[in-house]
């Protein structure tokens, strides 16, 4: 239920209304360090720690799980959990 949480339909959807806005409040991007990766059939999960300064300057370092569905060598589904209460606090408008 977060400002940026969605669904979003193919790659550019993806770009312009969830990772464009969220990096552009960020002043170098994210760091990420992945610590899993687990993969059976056309399922992938990956475990990760990001790390990230605001244009504020305020840090913002997460927690995440991706799971990726891939078919043909192509990601066909994502899903992305994290620390919704630090985005909002750190990331919302």
């Amino acid at each position: 239920t977060t400002q940026f949480s969605m669904t979003c339909n193919g790659k550019q959807d993806l770009v312009e209304n969830l990772l464009g806005p969220v990096f552009g409040r960020l002043e170098n991007g994210i760091v990420a360090h992945v610590h899993n990766v687990i993969a059976e059939g056309e399922w992938v999960a990956v475990q990760l720690t990001g790390e990230a300064t605001t244009r504020d300057g305020r840090p913002y370092n997460n927690t995440y799980c991706h799971v990726f569905r891939v078919r043909h060598g192509k990601i066909i589904e994502a899903t992305e959990y994290f620390d919704s209460e630090l985005v909002t606090s750190v990331l919302a408008d």
